[in-house]
């Protein structure tokens, strides 16, 4: 038996490879994702309202929240407008999404030599 300490923090026993680990935090943090944007739309009206203000089908706003399937970084932005949700609220859904800001991706594909300093930074140490 091994342990596996997955990209998210999760911890996992048994003999599953890394991807299976890998493929359960990201569905993990899909749902996590859902539960915020359910609790934010128990406060603005129906999903199928959600869903129109994006474009999208009822369908695809609730596979969205329920974890089946991860929004596109438009849909989120679309979503986080609609919904009234703050920067920091947009950046993390974003992230529970596992997309990337453009913008961040832009300064850190523009800098890779500083890709250490980012880490210690986002790891609490000085870089």
């Amino acid at each position: 038996m091994s342990t596996y300490v997955g990209s998210r923090g999760g911890v996992y026993r048994g003999n599953a490879p890394a991807e299976d680990c890998e493929a359960m935090e990201r569905w993990n943090a899909r749902c996590e994702l859902g539960a915020e944007i359910k609790a934010k739309v128990a406060g603005y009206g129906a999903q199928s309202a959600l869903a129109r203000a994006c474009g999208v089908t009822p369908a695809c706003i609730s596979n969205v929240l329920d974890g089946s399937r991860a929004p596109s970084a438009d849909l989120v932005e679309k979503m986080a407008d609609h919904l009234g949700a703050d920067d920091a609220t947009r950046d993390r859904w974003l992230a529970l999404a596992g997309r990337i800001p453009t913008d961040i991706a832009a300064a850190l594909l523009a800098q890779p030599e500083q890709w250490g300093d980012v880490r210690a930074l986002l790891a609490g140490r000085r870089p």
